[in-house]
C-alpha cells in the first residue's frame, strides 16, 4: 500500500511538471506567433497540445499498461534540437511550392526596405506583372529610398534553351516573358535621372546556370529551387530570416556570384 501511494504521489508530481511544461510551451507559441515566427509557433503549439493530451490520459494508459509520457519525452528530445537547427540555419518557413508564399507581405517589407535583390529566370510573376510592385519600385528609386538589383537569364542564352526543354516550352514563352520584364524595368529606369539610376541596376546572366530564384529584402530572403519536373511557381520554397544565419549567407553568396558574372542591361542599349 505504501509503495502504491508513493507511486501515485510520484505520478502526480510528474504530471504537474508536464502540465507546467505544456503551459510554458503554449505561452511560448503565442509569443512567437505575435512576433511573426509562425513555423516555430506551430511546432511549440503542437508540442503543448501533446503534453496536455498525454498527461490527461496517462492514468488510463497506466491502467492498461503503457507509457505515453515516456514517448513524449522522446519526442521532446527530438524537437528541441530541431528547433535549434532551424534557428541556427535561419529557416523561418518552408513551403511545398512558391504559390503558398504571401507576396503581399513581401511587398509590405519592400516598402520599408533599404536594399532589394531579385534573381529569377524572368521576374514576371509577382514582380513585373504586379502593378503594386512596379509602382513601389518607381517611387522608391525616384526618391532614392531603396537600391534594387534585378537579375534575369539572358533571353538568348543556351542556359535558357536548356530550361525551355525542361519546361517543354516550344513556343518561346519564357524568352518572350523575359523580354517583357526587361522592357518594363528599362522603361522605369529611363524615367530616372543620373543619380537615381544608381538605385536600379538590371543585369542578365548567360554564363552560369540559375538553380534557384532569390528574393532578398534587407535581412529577409525567399528562395525557390528550380527543378526539372516543375515550373518555378510549383517549386519548393523556403523563407529565411537573419543576415548572420547559415542559409542567408549561402544564398547571398549565390546571388553575388551570379551578379558578378552577369552583363549590365544598360551596356546593351
Amino acid at each position: 500500500m505504501t509503495s502504491h501511494r508513493k507511486s501515485v504521489s510520484r505520478f502526480a508530481k510528474v504530471s504537474a511538471v508536464f502540465l507546467g511544461i505544456g503551459f510554458i510551451l503554449f505561452l511560448s507559441s503565442l509569443l512567437l506567433q505575435y512576433y511573426g515566427y509562425t513555423p516555430f509557433s506551430s511546432i511549440l503549439l503542437s508540442l503543448s497540445i501533446s503534453v496536455f493530451s498525454v498527461t490527461t490520459i496517462e492514468m488510463i494508459w497506466r491502467a492498461v499498461g503503457g507509457g505515453p509520457l515516456d514517448n513524449l519525452l522522446e519526442q521532446l528530445s527530438y524537437a528541441v534540437p530541431l528547433l535549434h537547427t532551424f534557428k541556427e540555419a535561419g529557416l523561418d518557413c518552408f513551403y511545398s511550392n512558391r504559390k503558398q508564399v504571401k507576396f503581399e507581405d513581401l511587398l509590405k517589407y519592400i516598402e520599408s526596405a533599404k536594399e532589394v535583390d531579385l534573381m529569377a529566370i524572368c521576374l514576371r510573376e509577382n514582380w513585373t506583372s504586379s502593378t503594386e510592385f512596379m509602382e513601389i519600385l518607381s517611387r522608391q528609386t525616384k526618391q532614392k529610398q531603396c537600391r534594387y538589383r534585378m537579375l534575369m537569364l539572358d533571353p538568348g542564352s543556351p542556359i535558357l534553351s536548356q530550361r525551355c526543354l525542361e519546361e517543354n516550352d516550344t513556343s518561346g514563352r519564357i524568352a518572350t516573358t523575359i523580354k517583357d520584364s526587361l522592357t518594363k524595368l528599362i522603361n522605369i529606369r529611363n524615367e530616372l535621372n543620373k543619380s537615381q539610376k544608381e538605385f536600379l541596376n538590371i543585369r542578365t546572366v548567360s554564363k552560369l546556370n540559375m538553380y534557384c530564384s532569390i528574393v532578398r529584402i534587407d535581412e529577409r530572403m525567399v528562395v525557390s529551387f528550380y527543378i526539372c519536373s516543375q515550373r518555378g511557381s510549383g517549386s519548393p520554397t523556403m523563407a529565411i530570416l537573419g543576415k548572420n544565419s547559415n542559409l542567408f549567407k549561402k544564398f547571398f553568396e549565390e546571388f553575388k556570384k551570379m551578379w558578378e558574372s552577369a552583363t549590365p542591361v544598360a551596356a546593351q542599349n
